[in-house]
């Protein structure tokens, strides 16, 4: 246990989730943060380190040490080469494998760095390359931090590059973004917010009951809930239809991920046949001002959908808005804390809460820019599991195609299910943007379309 003469750090309401989620099972890396870029030609390995050093000492939070019951946080007096790994590859092993290897190695959150840079030299006598693997506990980095740190540690490469003296110095730190968190979240604001999601989700079932594997396919009932493997399914929506739909977003008012959440919910109404569904969806807490803050300030909060009172996908969009508005001032709200006040009220086991989501992420690999030297992101899953059931994550900041990523857990969904899940959100997505009549919802769930050939 880190010594109670360190210098604390404060932890984030939103943190204290990820520490119980690594208590449950410590040797999940479900909740990574990671990813790979290939780089080559002129990479100044030390210059590289350097950078890399001053972004951990510019950022407390990287050296957070928490406590074993998960009740305190203190700065851990780690150095650069306990975050920082470099290697040249073993004649004979594979980068794939090496990488799979670093990226399937679980965090200890209550002992050691939880963050870590690897930086590999290939063995080609070919040429000189390098693979840079990023990779951190969830409780430290969210998808924002991480770009973040892309940011400043290709900016502070290029500074040392062009024999630049860079200062240490931050203007807002993780410590004052906690703090201006904490002064947000009082009881007040805390009984408010108890409430509104209390009455939002009602009497709404907390689980989407989808057609699953018939019972003779299963071999081993027992561990059935426990098995996390995910399969994935990636597809687009070509540029074509994706820039129609950002164009139907902005004459509608409204937003893509409105958009596409009605879209999706309607067939999951329509597969479960529940005409009122609940959807877990990620959102960015960080307060205004601190938007670039490294740290993990995210949440999950729940969707509400109902197609049980209404004629028209419009008018589900539209109820949509009015409930993502009303429901922002409550983001701070924690996910934990909605699930034991549901737990209160309908005694329910923790395992039927929100299994499927919806969100926006970033789908293509993050990448850092060096000068004089090309980097190039590469592509691998960077976890077999899925904390949820199915799930719906879609990337639309990309040049062209909007990017979806479609996943599932294997032991409970087979083939023929999920293709027809997927088929179904394609082909009511493009006739709905092609403005067809199945924007009536009683109209689509009585009728079946093929997908038109030039959205595939």
């Amino acid at each position: 246990m880190p010594g109670t003469n360190l210098k604390q750090i404060p932890i984030s309401e939103f943190q204290k989730r990820f520490f119980l989620e690594w208590t449950l099972d410590p040797l999940d890396n479900t909740y990574t943060v990671s990813f790979v870029n290939r780089i080559s030609g002129n990479l100044e390995v030390n210059l590289f380190k350097q950078a890399c050093e001053i972004f951990i000492k510019r950022n407390e939070v990287i050296h957070s040490q928490y406590s074993e019951d998960g009740q305190s946080c203190y700065y851990g007096d780690f150095t650069i080469n306990e975050f920082f790994d470099a290697s040249v590859l073993n004649i004979g092993q594979s980068i794939e494998s090496r990488i799979k290897e670093i990226l399937s190695t679980p965090f200890k959150v209550g002992g050691g760095v939880l963050m870590k840079f690897y930086l590999i030299r290939s063995n080609s006598s070919i040429q000189q390359e390098y693979y840079f693997v990023f990779v951190a506990q969830h409780i430290l980095f969210d998808l924002i931090a991480a770009r973040q740190m892309c940011s400043e540690i290709s900016d502070a490469y290029g500074q040392l590059k062009n024999g630049n003296t860079l200062s240490l110095e931050v203007h807002k730190c993780f410590t004052d973004a906690v703090e201006c968190e904490k002064r947000l979240l009082t009881d007040t604001y805390n009984a408010n917010a108890q409430q509104y999601w209390i009455d939002l989700i009602g009497d709404i079932p907390l689980k989407i009951n989808l057609p699953k594997l018939p019972e003779s396919s299963i071999s081993d009932k027992g561990g059935i809930e426990q098995d996390k493997t995910a399969g994935f399914i990636h597809f687009d929506l070509n540029p074509c239809y994706s820039v129609k739909l950002r164009k139907l977003a902005r004459e509608k008012h409204t937003t893509v991920f409105i958009i596409l959440s009605a879209i999706w919910g309607l067939i999951l109404s329509k597969y479960s046949n529940q005409k009122k569904i609940l959807l877990s969806y990620p959102c960015n807490t960080r307060s205004r001002g601190f938007e670039h803050v490294i740290g993990c300030f995210v949440n999950n909060l729940p969707l509400k959908l109902e197609f049980d009172d209404v004629n028209s996908l419009d008018e589900v969009i539209n109820l949509l808005g009015v409930q993502r508005k009303e429901g922002r001032k409550y983001l701070g709200y924690s996910y934990t804390n909605i699930i034991l006040d549901q737990r209160k009220i309908r005694n329910e086991g923790v395992d039927l809460f929100f299994n499927v989501c919806f969100g926006q992420t970033q789908l293509s690999t993050l990448q850092i820019k060096l000068l004089d030297a090309e980097v190039f992101p590469v592509d691998i899953n960077i976890s077999d599991k899925s904390f949820y059931d199915i799930g719906l994550l879609y990337d639309e900041d990309v040049a062209d195609n909007i990017k979806f990523k479609f996943e599932y857990r294997v032991a409970l969904y087979g083939k023929e299910p999920v293709s027809r899940i997927i088929s179904s959100f394609r082909e009511l997505l493009t006739n709905y943007i092609n403005n067809k009549k199945n924007t009536c919802i009683r109209l689509f769930h009585s009728r079946r379309r093929r997908i038109p050939q030039d959205c595939l």
